[in-house]
């Protein structure tokens, strides 16, 4: 048995293979039946589950099958992005309704977060449920936070320093509030409702506007001493490069992001480099865009595949330098730049070519299976996980006791 197993994996076990038995747990996850038969009491307490009639005998009673109750509860998820807040409403199963605006954010917190309390009142007012079942609200935002207090230190892309979700939100809707990094918020969603269900090791690398990444360690969220791991984005691509967001010059981030892809087409476009993206002489036509020389390079367009090509480089390096050093089990990618045909085919070539030949060989890489949604849903998804571990700790460390009673002696005194 693992050391980590958490009775959110005997939870996840049940959504994923309802109806299903307590034997089948047992198996399933190498818990003790009485082990088990004490977590599903608990879940059924909570109301996670429900009994889903009987399966057939197999010389005895028949088991009594169990069946996840996506109904049960419900939590909502902001996605605080420069350029919009996102905020959807989240059952056990998936997304029930979303509502989009522009985000104020150059206007400062405060407007911000009237907004996103006007756009939380809508979703809540679009579907018919128990405001008792409401769990909370999860906010994810680019930026660094206080693992104790929750509350932003910096957001380099809004250019915040120091802001308070948790206190506000808590008081207006008087339920219970998780703040967090946008990119760890897409790792829970992922473990929850994506393409991390059955991983306990991977990596999740945000590739858009801004580059972050966020890593979990046997089904852990590692965040660090500081809190400020997984910062893939800050990595040193090019020494004396660029000015980034954060005030160091050559990150990732101010190389290879969606940002700088822009940038430097806008200077090499202003420089008269001949390209169907802009005029002759010099400039672009219209408003230049990541759509616009995605299409151009489909095209052929040598300007626009120059740009792409030496951005997927660029991040290929960085995170097959993450592959070598963690062996992940698996590798997810999210944003902007990967929600295309063209730029993941370039990206995967430039990570086999910088990773090293024996490292890696059993890590998947993978996009996202939340889409544009994924840190609001991640954010919901954060709220879910933490009211679990908050409520289900006695039952984890019953499975402490447990494993030390079926150690030798001389080891369970060690």
């Amino acid at each position: 048995m693992r050391r980590n197993q958490s009775l959110q994996q005997v939870l996840n076990l049940i959504r994923k293979k309802s109806p299903i038995g307590q034997a089948e747990i047992s198996r399933a996850l190498g818990i003790s039946l009485p082990m088990v038969m004490q977590g599903v009491r608990r879940l059924r307490d909570y109301g996670w589950i429900r009994e889903a009639g009987k399966g057939q005998s197999t010389g005895g009673k028949p088991p009594v099958l169990l069946e996840f109750a996506s109904d049960a509860y419900y939590s909502v998820g902001v996605e605080l992005d420069p350029e919009r807040i996102l905020v959807v409403l989240m059952d056990g199963k998936g997304e029930l309704s979303r509502q989009e605006a522009a985000c104020l954010f150059t206007r400062g917190p405060v407007p911000t977060l009237e907004r996103l309390r006007r756009l939380i009142t809508q979703v809540l007012n679009k579907v018919s449920f128990d405001p008792g079942k409401l769990l909370g609200i999860g906010v994810a935002a680019p930026g660094w936070f206080d693992p104790v207090s929750q509350r932003l230190i910096h957001a380099p892309l809004f250019g915040w320093r120091d802001v308070d979700f948790l206190t506000p939100l808590g008081q207006w809707f008087q339920t219970h509030v998780c703040v967090g990094n946008h990119i760890r918020a897409t790792a829970c969603g992922e473990k929850i409702f994506g393409a991390a269900r059955e991983a306990h090791t991977y990596l999740c690398v945000h590739l858009g506007w801004g580059i972050g990444g966020a890593l979990v360690l046997a089904d852990r969220l590692y965040t660090g001493e500081s809190g400020s791991a997984g910062e893939l984005g800050h990595s040193l691509a090019v020494p004396g490069g660029p000015l980034c967001n954060c005030g160091k010059r050559g990150c990732l981030e101010a190389v290879a992001s969606e940002q700088a892809i822009l940038r430097d087409a806008r200077e090499k476009l202003a420089d008269g480099q001949p390209s169907s993206l802009g005029k002759p002489g010099g400039g672009t036509v219209g408003e230049l865009s990541l759509r616009k020389i995605l299409t151009a390079a489909a095209q052929g367009d040598p300007l626009a595949k120059d740009l792409l090509e030496n951005a997927q480089d660029r991040l290929g390096a960085a995170i097959a330098d993450a592959i070598n050093l963690l062996d992940p089990e698996l590798v997810i990618l999210d944003g902007s730049l990967v929600r295309n045909r063209f730029f993941p085919v370039g990206l995967r070539q430039a990570i086999d070519r910088h990773r090293l030949p024996l490292a890696g060989t059993k890590t998947r890489i993978t996009l996202s299976q939340l889409g544009a949604d994924a840190p609001a849903i991640g954010a919901a998804a954060m709220v879910m996980k933490q009211v679990l571990e908050e409520d289900f700790q006695g039952w984890q460390s019953g499975l402490s006791l447990e494993k030390q009673a079926s150690q030798p002696a001389s080891l369970a005194r060690h």
